[in-house]
């Protein structure tokens, strides 16, 4: 979903990084795709601070993944970024999610994203109706 090349490599002073983290000052979007941005409070106990995080996240699941194991951080805000399909000279919006839910039926398990008036703003491709007889489960709210 997102690509970068050595050359966009950014320095980092190793005193300011750890060994395990590469930083790019460039990133491709590969696919005109829905993404997220997620912003959280990291806390790190031991050094008795936290630090202010943004994320990137590419898939639903993904972003279910970092949401379910929030053992050390807290959610500040969620982005929902999609393709603009009209003739817009802008190629993509960003809209502020507030809620996330988790919904179940026979067919699967679903993951709907909804804006402050609650309005379904994203939900993934695979689910294309509203399952019926479905249990739902507010994973999120801001």
């Amino acid at each position: 979903m997102f690509v970068s090349h050595t050359g966009h490599q950014f320095h980092v002073p190793p005193v300011l990084t750890d060994d395990k983290s590469q930083h790019w000052r460039l990133m491709e979007v590969a696919l005109r795709c829905p993404w997220f941005v997620l912003t959280v409070v990291e806390h790190h106990q031991a050094a008795e601070l936290s630090l202010l995080r943004t994320w990137c996240v590419a898939w639903a699941h993904d972003l279910m993944q970092v949401l379910e194991d929030r053992q050390n951080v807290q959610v500040r805000a969620l982005a929902c970024m999609r393709p603009v399909n009209d003739s817009s000279p802008r190629a993509w919006s960003a809209t502020d999610v507030y809620e996330v839910w988790l919904l179940t039926n026979d067919d699967g398990t679903f993951i709907t994203f909804h804006d402050g008036s609650g309005m379904e703003i994203y939900k993934e491709p695979a689910q294309l109706k509203s399952p019926l007889g479905t249990t739902r489960l507010l994973v999120l709210q801001l």
